[in-house]
């Protein structure tokens, strides 16, 4: 976003405050609003920043223009693609729950009687992954690799890319701990030991864990591939759970720093199956498994902790 405003500056920004508890014609009239007052506007293009968020979807559906895009979200637009876009055909709006016919056709006409128009539409994908087709525009991040300061020497460091995996009750917290310590031993050699903190992560917690390891800790709050581009850093080598920021990296030094990516052990994933995000068309099984699918084609290698990796398990 910060590349697409500095290239194209928005003539107006309309802050919408949209309704996420309460009355369903309530959440409705919270962004319909605008579908109104751009009626009479037609626009070359829309972009969906999330087409999880039903809102976003009926303000594109409704207001006129010559294309939809949904731009990158992520390693999650994988999943739409399998799960959401292709079963659909690519035509929005989709219900992103499984729910009666009779509470769409409900839904459908609160939004018309709103002045919404919500009609069928086609979209079509921008993204950095290699999903095929031809509803797909490759993002090859153009903009971040040219911003990359040029003849860079290659920094004495490594990094590892954090995640709230225990906060959010994927791995325990010895897990996670062995997982780093795994990374350690297999990349000593490769300089200083760098720990990049989540947003969403308890990193005070984790501070004493990760010092008795040997990372150094940095917590920022632009996003990772920006800090390496404003700052001119190339790392020996990149490691992480299931991070998009594993793939950007990949495509902004074009496979020349090695990155690594730890998967979450089978018999973990297997209680994931039952367990929905946001929507219940699909589990947080299938949106791993569909990250993990794209790893050998982009060049990413994978490692799974067995559990002789873990002296707790091995005890």
């Amino acid at each position: 976003m910060q590349s697409l405003y500095a290239q194209y500056p928005p003539e107006r920004i309309v802050p919408v405050n949209i309704l996420k508890k309460g009355d369903l014609a309530q959440r409705i009239a919270s962004y319909s609003w605008l579908a109104v007052k751009e009626e009479n506007k037609h626009y070359t293009a829309i972009l969906i920043g999330d087409l999880r968020h039903q809102w976003m979807q009926d303000l594109a559906c409704s207001i006129k223009s010559n294309n939809i895009y949904l731009v990158d979200d992520g390693a999650v637009t994988v999943l739409l693609y399998n799960f959401v876009l292709k079963p659909a055909d690519f035509t929005i709006p989709i219900s992103m729950t499984v729910s009666s016919p009779e509470r769409q056709e409900m839904a459908r006409q609160l939004k018309l009687s709103l002045g919404m128009e919500v009609k069928n539409k086609k979209i079509e994908v921008f993204s950095i992954y290699p999903l095929g087709g031809d509803k797909v525009l490759t993002n090859t991040l153009s903009v971040l690799r040219n911003a990359f300061p040029p003849n860079v020497r290659m920094n004495k460091e490594w990094h590892f890319i954090g995640a709230p995996v225990s906060e959010k009750g994927l791995l325990s917290e010895q897990r996670y701990f062995d997982l780093l310590a795994d990374a350690m031993a297999n990349y000593k050699g490769y300089g200083r030991a760098v720990y990049f903190s989540h947003r969403a992560e308890d990193i005070s917690g984790k501070q004493g864990m990760l010092a008795e390891l040997g990372f150094s800790v940095e917590v920022n709050n632009a996003p990772y591939e920006l800090i390496l581009t404003q700052q001119g850093r190339r790392p020996k080598a990149v490691v992480g759970m299931h991070s998009t920021s594993l793939t950007n990296v990949k495509i902004l030094f074009q496979g020349k720093v090695p990155v690594t990516c730890y998967r979450i052990p089978e018999a973990d994933l297997e209680a994931l199956k039952s367990q929905n995000v946001m929507t219940n068309l699909y589990s947080l099984y299938d949106a791993l498994m569909c990250f993990y699918s794209k790893l050998p084609e982009l060049g990413i290698n994978s490692k799974v902790l067995a559990d002789q990796d873990c002296p707790q398990l091995a005890q």
